[in-house]
């Protein structure tokens, strides 16, 4: 069974702000995680109202979209298999991220 891992996290941190530096995810902030079955169009839960940042990963080639009612298509954003991508999160959206499989 094709997964996508979803992980919550409240706060982002800078480390040496003022070298430049990329901002990381603040690990000991993660708040929730859950997974959704990929194959046809699946929703995942609400996101938490304190979620800032969400680390995305499939094990399987997929789509997905945010939104508050969010409706999953092959024409929409790619996530290849096994890629981490990380995404910001609206103050208290009610987001859900929809995945479908890459065909």
């Amino acid at each position: 069974m094709a997964t996508f891992y979803i992980a919550e996290f409240a706060a982002v941190a800078v480390p040496n702000a003022g070298m430049g530096a990329a901002p990381i995810v603040d690990e000991q902030s993660l708040l929730a995680e859950q997974t959704v079955t990929v194959s046809t169009e699946q929703d995942s839960s609400a996101l938490n109202a304190g979620t800032r940042i969400v680390r995305l990963v499939s094990d399987t080639a997929c789509h997905y979209k945010f939104a508050a009612s969010p409706t999953a298509t092959t024409s929409l954003q790619y996530l290849p298999a096994n890629v981490i991508e990380y995404k910001g999160v609206p103050a208290s959206s009610g987001y859900k991220i929809s995945v479908i499989a890459h065909s």
